[in-house]
């Protein structure tokens, strides 16, 4: 019998869902309690409402961290929730090779474990986020997952484990031999989640699977300017992205068990719009009407703006745009709304980066930039002028472009301002 601990969250009416994974004649499938369950899900932190709404049944979250308040929001919209213990990386300074920190870790996560295993809400446990990626250690990394995933099992034999990787699947053949009690392997994808099944079926596995995160492709996997920056998919082309990539590798995958689309709410990372399928006001973009029809077979009755090409100095935004500095230069964006709703468009510039992705720290890439003061000198319907900033560098002009029924479309167009230098 497990032990009692009182400090357990959970529903004085309900029990908790005893989640099984099962296999079936084609492949797998999650059962809560007997009945199956295909994971349409979301990864994020608000408009749950909205996620039940479009059809979506699952939220993901990467770690306990307001784990009452997220489970019982998600609870009163009928969704179910991988909750994830979330264990140290080598980005965060943690070393697996340190055998009292690796012992403090999994006590703490025994802790989480006790406090919310009855929640209603509950489908299954996150062990780690994409280890392989983020730590050194190798053997000593595994052993503590292993550990982790083997305490979850002795205090809550209801819900399954599921371990998150990064695309790669780094040191799968040894994770394999050092963690069997994990049930289901996860990973997060973007621009190479085609590549996703190949890949499973090359490193031997036969089991079930879960695409964890997916959504527009990544900045540290897009197509870059001269100077480094990476050109980013407007909200339409994303949307288009994720559709055909859902249909393609998740949809009727008898061995994948759903996934979570990122990010279900607004992040700032690289730009204010990359993942956010949302502005910070709540407004919907095409990717929230798009996973609406991919879960439900239908549209919202109000779909948003659709957004073709920026382009800025008669240059589109794929290509790159050096410009003069303190010189005014003309912006125009193909844009219009399928329900023929007045639009209204909004233009800034911030300053961008000029250096390739992967070496800008996590810090800087979640900071928004503050917008250039007198950068829009005028704008009238689908065109603007633009005066460059005085000081030379990389920005970045966005645009956004809203109905008036609460929905957005975004795109951006980066630029240099001066002479170029040798990067």
């Amino acid at each position: 019998m497990s032990e009692a601990d009182p400090r357990e969250v959970a529903s004085k009416q309900n029990l908790p869902m005893v989640v099984k994974v099962a296999r079936t004649a084609k492949g797998f499938q999650l059962l809560c309690n007997g009945k199956p369950f295909q994971i349409k899900g979301a990864a994020g932190y608000e408009h749950y409402d909205l996620l039940h709404k479009a059809g979506g049944n699952s939220v993901r979250l990467w770690s306990t961290d307001y784990a009452s308040t997220l489970l019982d929001e998600a609870e009163r919209n009928q969704l179910k929730v991988t909750l994830g213990l979330w264990m140290g990386t080598g980005q965060q300074g943690f070393d697996y090779y340190d055998k009292v920190a690796v012992k403090h870790q999994l006590a703490e996560l025994r802790e989480q474990v006790l406090r919310y295993r009855n929640h209603p809400a509950l489908l299954m446990w996150g062990v780690s986020n994409e280890l392989d990626n983020t730590s050194k250690g190798r053997v000593q990394v595994w052993e503590a997952v292993e550990e982790v995933a083997r305490m979850v099992h002795e205090l809550d034999p209801n819900h399954p484990t599921v371990l998150v990787l990064s695309s790669a699947l780094r040191d799968f053949a040894l994770m394999r031999k050092t963690c069997p009690s994990i049930d289901i392997i996860a990973t997060n994808a973007f621009r190479n989640l085609y590549k996703v099944p190949l890949k499973f079926e090359r490193n031997g596995w036969d089991g079930p699977y879960l695409i964890t995160e997916f959504g527009a492709a990544g900045y540290w996997e897009s197509q870059a300017a001269e100077w480094k920056t990476a050109f980013e998919q407007s909200s339409s082309a994303k949307a288009e992205f994720v559709r055909l990539n859902y249909e393609n590798v998740i949809a009727n995958n008898p061995r994948c068990l759903g996934s979570y689309v990122f990010y279900w709410g607004q992040k700032q990372e690289y730009t204010s719009s990359w993942f956010s399928t949302f502005s910070a006001t709540g407004q919907k973009t095409a990717l929230a009407d798009e996973m609406q029809h991919l879960w439900t077979g239908r549209y919202p009755a109000n779909r948003a703006p659709y957004i073709g090409t920026v382009s800025l100095n008669k240059k589109i935004d794929t290509e790159n745009i050096i410009l003069k500095p303190n010189t005014p230069y003309q912006a125009t964006i193909t844009a219009f709304d399928p329900e023929n709703d007045p639009l209204t468009i909004r233009w800034s510039v911030v300053p961008d980066y000029d250096q390739p992705a992967l070496s800008i720290e996590p810090a800087e890439l979640h900071t928004a930039p503050l917008p250039v003061p007198n950068a829009v000198q005028a704008s009238e319907g689908l065109s603007a002028t633009i005066r460059t900033p005085a000081k030379a560098g990389p920005y970045r002009l966005m645009v956004t472009v809203a109905d008036d029924q609460g929905s957005i479309g975004t795109a951006n167009v980066p630029f240099y301002v001066g002479k170029l230098l040798n990067n």
